[in-house]
């Protein structure tokens, strides 16, 4: 059965809004003597279902955020035919948990304590084997320090966090990942980018030579509102989600 007018619709709706997230992102890239192959864009599809998923890796999305395991897992279930599908959880992650991403998570964006990072390790050994395919990780550290509101490491327990990873077997440590403050001036909001950014590349310096990771940081960092801003001071990899499927449902209850 041919797909109906509406589906047509949203499905235009969906490529025209992809088409020209790609386009800003570029354009942010170019401003700054960068290129779209160096940012990856990460859909954030927590609270859209798994057709609007699957209509944008039609249109050549690979990584998508998901923030809560029990949506997720449905989700991936639904689209294990997606065979290079990698999907990104970037949710705040209890550890009771965290088995759960053992199959068919590509990269946990949100470590953002050391007892989680020791728990992910036990539980990813015991855990069956994934083959060639590690599971990565990205240290959440804090970009503002005045926002309560938002997980993140401070400084000196971010050091910890990263000795910690670095000895990890399971799980590569990739790099890092932050989330901006909602309202700041935008050059407020620079200088906290900024900052953040010279953070990580610190701590990647010091520690990544004992993980075996690549010689540059995953920098994770900046949204629809704001990924203008997080490319222009370092970033490399984008999380958006509001700009490409529009508002979502409700966050759903978690099981």
């Amino acid at each position: 059965m041919p797909p109906s007018s509406m589906e047509n619709s949203i499905e235009e709706s969906l490529e025209s809004r992809y088409l020209a997230l790609k386009q800003r992102i570029a354009g942010a890239a170019a401003a700054c003597g960068r290129s779209l192959e160096d940012i990856t864009l990460v859909a954030v599809s927590k609270g859209h279902d798994s057709n609007t998923i699957r209509a944008a890796y039609d249109l050549g999305q690979r990584d998508f955020g998901e923030s809560y395991i029990q949506e997720w897992l449905t989700k991936r279930d639904a689209l294990m035919d997606l065979t290079e599908i990698r999907w990104h959880f970037i949710g705040h992650l209890q550890s009771n948990k965290a088995k759960l991403l053992a199959e068919g998570c590509y990269c946990i964006q949100s470590i953002d304590r050391s007892t989680i990072a020791e728990i992910l390790e036990r539980r990813f050994t015991l855990a069956p084997k994934r083959g060639t395919t590690p599971l990565r990780a990205l240290i959440q550290l804090q970009v503002d320090a005045s926002d309560g509101n938002k997980f993140g490491l401070k400084a000196k327990e971010a050091e910890r966090v990263c000795e910690i990873m670095t000895h990890m077997k399971e799980i590569e440590w990739s790099g890092f990942m932050g989330v901006g403050p909602a309202e700041k001036d935008p050059m407020e909001l620079k200088a906290l980018f900024d900052s953040f950014v010279a953070q990580c590349n610190h701590l990647w310096s010091t520690f990544h030579h004992n993980s075996g990771s690549s010689a540059q940081p995953v920098v994770s960092l900046g949204m629809t509102n704001d990924l203008e801003i997080a490319i222009a001071s370092g970033s490399n990899m984008v999380r958006v989600g509001t700009s490409l499927f529009g508002e979502r449902a409700p966050k759903p209850e978690e099981i």
